[in-house]
């Protein structure tokens, strides 16, 4: 009976240690720790264990929230890029356009600058897929296409010719 009672004992302590982490996690404080050094044997191997746990956690979430942060910082500088419209490009148009990316960072562009000659051009591009390599390649495409309408004199088939030659 002895035994039995040290068992419920240690049991209830260990159920309270774990119930108190547990508690901790599910508000969101994940720098809590059982006190496995009050324990013995596998009572001891299971608060080490959820603390490990809850360690592990604790890491993958700050490195999440970094790469999230990362991701909207990666945005706001891809949508930075676009032009604003908050004036009147040409007399003949009225021009609208934005940019609403699937995922935080997206392969999708517009552009409207005038050339050399003082011709407007309107610019549409997509490239396949989301994330973070399809916005990379967006901002290159982007950066050529506005560098070569103002310093070549060429059609759009041409800059389209040209636009591919730099990418590739």
């Amino acid at each position: 009976m002895q035994a039995m009672n040290t068992m419920i004992g240690r049991l209830r302590a260990f159920t309270g240690e774990t119930d108190k982490m547990l508690r901790a996690v599910g508000q969101g404080r994940l720098d809590v720790r059982g006190d496995a050094e009050s324990f013995d044997g596998g009572w001891r191997d299971m608060v080490t264990g959820v603390n490990d746990l809850i360690g592990g956690l604790s890491d993958a979430v700050s490195r999440s929230a970094a790469l999230s942060q990362e991701m909207e910082l990666a945005r706001k500088i891809q949508t930075s890029l676009l032009p604003t419209l908050n004036e009147d490009i040409h007399p003949d148009f009225d021009i609208a356009a934005g940019m609403v990316p699937a995922d935080q960072v997206g392969g999708d562009f517009y552009d409207i600058i005038f050339d050399r000659k003082g011709t407007l051009w309107l610019a549409v591009g997509d490239v396949s897929g989301h994330g973070v390599t399809p916005g990379l390649i967006m901002m290159m495409a982007q950066t050529v296409h506005t560098t070569l309408t103002a310093s070549m004199d060429c059609d759009a088939r041409g800059v389209v010719i040209k636009l591919n030659e730099v990418l590739y």
